[in-house]
């Protein structure tokens, strides 16, 4: 897979989230009507949070599946590194028991800050570490930490290491790359590798125990000439912190 080059630029994010969702050739990717179809994890979630504890969507987007979170968890807070991501998220309808908040997942100083406001939190996050350079993993995995205390868990979703063979794919049967796809690398995002046995091993090497681990392939909005939907291969974890 090819490296990163968003890196978690904030330049690059704003300018993908100016742009998706603005016409029907550019979806926002999981954009479903219900929970279940936007996250067919949910019951992981549900069977593996603590649901007194707040919930930390990190890297929320637009809030689709923030939104849905509260009618799990009392206390949702949305974050995302991208202004105009959250203006969007800011423009659907009012919810008494979800907020956003701007937060870089790898500044730790903000993370710590969070912390302090809700106590310990789960949360929640899909996407957001292949986003990143490798080197800023660390940082993220410290601030997770911080978010989860002593009583949270982190449930971690990200695209496997299939994700390029998938497009290729996808580019041998149609001659190309679904538009939301293209307009995602024209903006300067692209996925870090990162297979599924470095995904538990980064957990493993901060302190973080294994709660369980798997493999899923999720539904996208992206709709292909065929007329099915584009799957997307990910690798999950779900992990308290022990450290």
């Amino acid at each position: 897979m090819a490296e990163s080059t968003a890196t978690n630029d904030p330049g690059s994010w704003e300018s993908y989230w100016r742009l998706t969702g603005t016409s029907p050739d550019l979806p926002v990717p999981w954009q479903f009507g219900t929970a279940e179809d936007m996250a067919p994890y949910l019951p992981l979630l549900l069977e593996g949070f603590d649901p007194r504890l707040p919930l930390v969507d990190a890297g929320c987007g637009n809030g689709g599946l923030t939104e849905h979170f509260t009618e799990h968890y009392e206390i949702v807070v949305g974050t995302d590194v991208a202004a105009a991501a959250l203006e969007k998220a800011h423009t659907g309808a009012p919810h008494t028991r979800v907020r956003y908040e701007q937060l870089d997942s790898t500044d730790v100083a903000a993370v710590e800050a969070l912390h302090e406001r809700i106590g310990d939190a789960n949360v929640h996050l899909r996407g957001v570490l292949h986003a990143m350079a490798p080197d800023r993993w660390p940082d993220a995995l410290r601030g997770l930490a911080l978010l989860a205390g002593r009583r949270g868990r982190v449930f971690d979703i990200e695209l496997s290491e299939r994700f390029t063979e998938v497009l290729a794919e996808v580019a041998a049967r149609f001659g190309e790359w679904p538009g939301a796809i293209r307009e995602g690398a024209t903006a300067g995002l692209w996925p870090a590798e990162l297979p599924g046995s470095e995904l538990t091993a980064l957990y493993r090497r901060h302190g973080w125990r294994l709660v369980e681990t798997g493999e899923l392939a999720l539904s996208s909005r992206i709709r292909l000439p065929d007329g099915a939907f584009l799957h997307f291969p990910f690798n999950y974890v779900l992990a308290d912190n022990q450290t």
